[in-house]
């Protein structure tokens, strides 16, 4: 029996006689081969898809938060640290924000001048943060406050400008971070998890193979044939998935049409017969 490698067993699958192919190959190192590599890939097309359905989304809040925060007009502010201290310049003070986070509600205080709020403010919420020239206090809960001293810091002066320069030029590497993210999590479902499933489909048919007295066809040949055939399944599944239904209990119903294919071809033609 030929040998095939990741590219022309791509186009074996679909033929009648894959499983007499892998039944004679007699290792399972060619189909690892298959899985890890086509897998990645499916999971690099699913994830160019994927970027370009969410990135114009993306972008739409992005623009969003920028117009929401040129609304707050805030001046060109300056945030200075000196010698343990804490300063800022066109920046109107108190600020004194409450809202609801998780069901609890929750505060941030800025008060470098002193001149209305102390820490104990944060007595009456279950979680937020106070500042002022001296400190920064963060209350996680009702049990868990930390306090930060600004002398730890050495000496440092920010614009809002600088700031938001800072962020402009970030996006494009949180924009990359995300969508490497995207890729893995893909790649964990598409490879990793569907291993998991394998287990059970590679029982339903090797008992299947059982029942039509299938040949030499262990369980580890069905499993290693479930992982050939799974790439049918999927774009199968992708085609059908822009139609405006479901249909259920469809990989059963296109696992057994592949099975029942190839078992047919193995009860008709002798295994010793090369293909």
């Amino acid at each position: 029996m030929k040998n095939l490698n990741i590219f022309s067993r791509f186009g074996a699958i679909f033929c009648p006689n894959f499983l007499q192919i892998l039944i004679s190959e007699k290792k399972s190192g060619p189909t690892w081969r298959f899985w890890f590599f086509w897998t990645f890939i499916f999971s690099i097309i699913a994830t160019i898809f994927l970027v370009i359905f969410i990135n114009p989304f993306l972008n739409e809040g992005i623009s969003v938060v920028k117009i929401k925060i040129e609304e707050l007009n805030i001046g060109n502010f300056e945030i200075e640290i000196k010698d343990g201290e804490l300063k800022t310049k066109n920046l109107e003070e108190p600020i004194f924000f409450e809202f609801e986070e998780s069901g609890e509600d929750s505060v941030i205080v800025i008060d470098t001048l002193g001149q209305k709020y102390t820490e104990d403010i944060l007595q009456n919420y279950s979680r937020g943060f106070f500042i002022n020239s001296q400190k920064f206090v963060g209350k996680k809960n009702q049990f868990e406050t930390r306090n930060f001293d600004f002398s730890k810091i050495q000496n440092f002066t920010i614009t809002r400008d600088e700031i938001f320069d800072f962020f402009e030029e970030l996006l494009p590497k949180i924009k990359i971070f995300l969508y490497l993210f995207l890729f893995v999590i893909l790649w964990i479902f598409i490879s990793l998890i569907h291993l998991l499933f394998a287990i059970f489909w590679a029982f339903i048919f090797w008992i299947a193979g059982l029942i039509f007295n299938i040949k030499n066809f262990s369980y580890g040949t069905s499993y290693l044939a479930v992982l050939n055939f799974y790439f049918i399944i999927f774009i199968i599944k992708i085609i059908l998935s822009f139609l405006p239904f479901n249909f259920p209990f469809l990989s059963f119903i296109l696992f057994s049409i592949v099975f029942g294919i190839n078992f047919y071809h193995l009860k008709k033609i002798p295994l010793s017969k090369e293909a």
